[in-house]
């Protein structure tokens, strides 16, 4: 939060106009990683329909693994939905791994400020240095963000891994046969 808030103190050397919209997306930045620190309790999780629009659960009850699937175009708001999402789904079914998959997201929009803020949250999935967390992507781009979430985030979530396939994550949590079904 401190560099978005010297984002917003450099403004006086910038256009006004620019000025009043960069301040407008570190407000908003601020605002929802300010409610998903709040956030205490799987029941305070809403999801907006367009939300529900970008993902889907599925889970593995003999594994306890929920799997995200993650389509479309991946903006700061939705994240902050999928963050909500991942610690309801993962509370409610007593997850032992998690994996989100990315590979079907067709665009990123994620300033990196807005990656170190999630990243230095506690993790949405409990557990984080007991349970694994695999993040699919295929993208080169979007790998090396995953990889810098679980860089910044390594400290708390010292077992999140980022993989190209979801055959890649599988075999990371030793699943041979996945039985995955619709959750929610």
């Amino acid at each position: 939060m401190d560099k978005m808030d010297r984002a917003v103190q450099q403004t006086d050397s910038v256009d006004q106009p620019d000025s009043i919209g960069l301040t407008a997306r570190v407000m908003r930045r601020r605002e929802i990683v300010q409610a998903l620190a709040a956030l205490t309790s799987p029941t305070d999780c809403r999801f907006s329909g367009q939300a529900e629009e970008h993902f889907r659960f599925e889970f593995d009850m003999e594994n306890k693994i929920p799997l995200l699937r993650l389509e479309g175009r991946l903006t700061e708001e939705l994240a902050a939905e999928l963050f909500k999402a991942i610690r309801m789904y993962s509370v409610a079914t007593d997850a032992r791994a998690g994996i989100w998959d990315a590979s079907s997201v067709t665009e990123f929009a994620l300033s990196a400020d807005f990656i170190r803020s999630l990243a230095n949250l506690e993790p949405a999935m409990p557990n984080a240095t007991r349970h694994p967390r695999i993040i699919v992507v295929a993208k080169t781009f979007a790998f090396g963000l995953a990889r810098m979430f679980a860089l910044l985030g390594e400290r708390k979530s010292p077992l999140l891994r980022v993989v190209h396939t979801l055959d890649e994550a599988l075999a990371v949590l030793d699943i041979q046969s996945p039985h995955l079904e619709p959750l929610g």
